[in-house]
């Protein structure tokens, strides 16, 4: 059997799995044993085309598993953003880059910290220019119905403006800027509102990380209760360059920073897995339950475990 042929089974295998405890890894079982459930890919810290073999695998997993959608964590462009909607790298880091028919899909996308070096409105407006990309707004939601009739929300933030300010940290009289407050304030209603059976949030930096940026301070304080008190389960991220599985009061925090050098990252508090490589993640959603792996440039997953609903 060769590599390619593994490497196809391994993708089926997590198209199909669940379990019931809730969090464990993927056992083996067989193709099609499972209700389907929304499959999407994530990648983030990509805007380089030194990730050219990211792209590639990203490529061969859609063409397997027929994504609804790909979810970008941040940093897009590097080093500096976009400039404008004319710019070449929206050709040649992204249009003529990330071209297998199967990553034809929509395309939901947060801003990075690098990209808010770069004219950040020029991404947004690029939603209106490509049969693909979704940024309609700083901050925006996603409502998707699934296979067996769930629903899954998502929910897409800013949070460079929570990390680069001290926003209340240092001092209580420190006003949080009035784009933050503003943020949070749609987040929470939002939340709040959401029937869903699952509330996922996504952002570019992380709440909790054992990478070399750790923890966002201002999102500890701010979102982590947020998440909590409205029962989101997964919170993805980026912004550290490796891929991390922590889950900390009933939280998952995943970061999938796999689209960019490699950088060291440890275990941290509510560590599950943590490793430094090159990669993207891959998903499968049911109203049961979450099904995720990291993958690496040869599409082997290095990491798959299933997180259980909490409805």
């Amino acid at each position: 059997m060769t590599a390619s042929h593994v490497a196809a089974i391994t993708r089926r295998k997590l198209l199909a799995g669940s379990l019931a405890a809730a969090i464990s890894p993927l056992p083996a079982f067989s193709a099609g044993a499972e209700e389907p459930g929304l499959n999407f890919l994530a990648v983030g810290d990509w805007g380089s085309p030194g990730v050219a073999p990211v792209a590639r695998a990203m490529g061969e997993w859609a063409a397997e598993m027929a994504p609804a959608a790909i979810i970008s964590t941040g940093d897009n462009f590097y080093p500096a953003g976009i400039h404008g909607g004319a710019d070449p790298r929206w050709q040649s880091s992204y249009e003529q880059f990330f071209v297998a028919p199967g990553l034809q899909c929509p395309w939901h996308v947060v801003l990075g910290n690098h990209d808010h070096l770069g004219d950040i409105e020029a991404q947004i407006a690029y939603t209106a220019k490509s049969p693909r990309w979704r940024m309609p707004a700083r901050y925006f939601s996603w409502s998707q119905l699934l296979p067996d009739g769930a629903v899954a929300d998502f929910f897409f933030i800013d949070t460079t403006p929570v990390h680069d300010g001290t926003h209340g940290l240092l001092s209580t009289f420190v006003p949080l800027e009035a784009f933050v407050v503003s943020q949070f304030r749609w987040l929470e209603t939002e939340l709040a509102a959401s029937k869903a059976d699952w509330k996922i949030v996504v952002g570019h930096h992380p709440v909790f990380s054992g990478g070399v940026h750790g923890p966002t301070w201002g999102l500890v304080r701010y979102l982590k209760p947020m998440l909590e008190e409205h029962g989101v389960r997964v919170y993805l991220n980026g912004h550290d360059h490796d891929f991390q599985h922590i889950a900390i009061d009933g939280v998952n925090y995943i970061t999938c920073g796999g689209g960019a050098e490699p950088r060291k990252v440890a275990a941290a508090s509510g560590t599950l897995f943590a490793r430094s490589t090159f990669g993207f993640l891959a998903a499968s959603l049911t109203k049961a339950s979450f099904s995720f792996s990291f993958v690496d440039v040869d599409g082997r997953p290095f990491y798959a475990v299933s997180v259980a609903n909490a409805a």
